[in-house]
């Protein structure tokens, strides 16, 4: 950070600064940190040098760090500990469709990954270096799709079959078998509309807006 020294604050980038302002409060050696949204609005490189300082402060120095965010791979990535607000009120959905994944080939701002021996999915993911294999995705079981409408190209279309049904805090927790256990949220009236029976073959669509990608964490 010695090279920011004599530049004039309003001269930096979004990234640059939050990496200032996240030095200036480190070197008070605190025991908690708080971080509000700490890489909202910060370009791609600058993300991965302030989640591996917040890594690497928690590990070496052992401080104690509470941080929001919007995306939920960080909280897979970093927490050890996370919570999930959904409309105000806190959801058990970071829990679910966490699973690793083998990159098997990368193009642009995109990876194709298998998740199991069958299951290979086309994921946006931020550019991981070349040496990262496996990588941990997250679905976000609200905003994945039941018998959606066919042509649309911002995500995954899979086939499975019903394998569980049950009523959870005023919506449907819907299990499906897509090669891997997939868990998705119906709001009642959607429920009530679609009818889906254990056994049912469906089809689930996963938007590109549902999936976070994130690296395995070291610890």
């Amino acid at each position: 950070m010695t090279s920011f020294i004599d530049y004039n604050a309003r001269g930096l980038s979004g990234g640059e600064t939050k990496r200032v302002a996240l030095a200036r409060a480190l070197v008070l050696q605190p025991e908690v940190l708080l971080c509000d949204e700490p890489t909202a609005n910060v370009d791609n490189e600058n993300q991965e040098i302030i989640l591996g300082i917040i890594e690497r402060i928690n590990r070496e120095h052992r401080t104690s760090i509470i941080f929001s965010t919007h995306y939920l791979s960080q909280g897979q990535r970093l927490a050890h500990h996370t919570l999930l607000l959904q409309h105000g009120t806190l959801s058990d959905g970071v829990s679910e469709n966490i699973f690793r994944a083998t990159i098997t080939s990368r193009r642009g701002d995109s990876l194709t990954c298998q998740l199991t021996g069958q299951l290979t999915l086309t994921l946006p993911a931020p550019i991981f270096p070349t040496d990262v294999s496996v990588v941990k995705v997250h679905f976000d079981p609200a905003a994945i799709l039941l018998n959606p409408d066919k042509g649309r190209a911002d995500g995954n279309y899979l086939s499975g079959h019903v394998t569980g049904l049950e009523q959870d805090s005023g919506q449907i927790r819907l299990t499906v078998d897509v090669g891997v256990k997939l868990v998705q949220f119906l709001a009642m009236d959607r429920y009530r509309l679609e009818r889906p029976s254990i056994g049912e073959k469906v089809r689930v669509f996963i938007p590109n807006s549902a999936i976070d990608c994130s690296r395995v964490s070291p610890f």
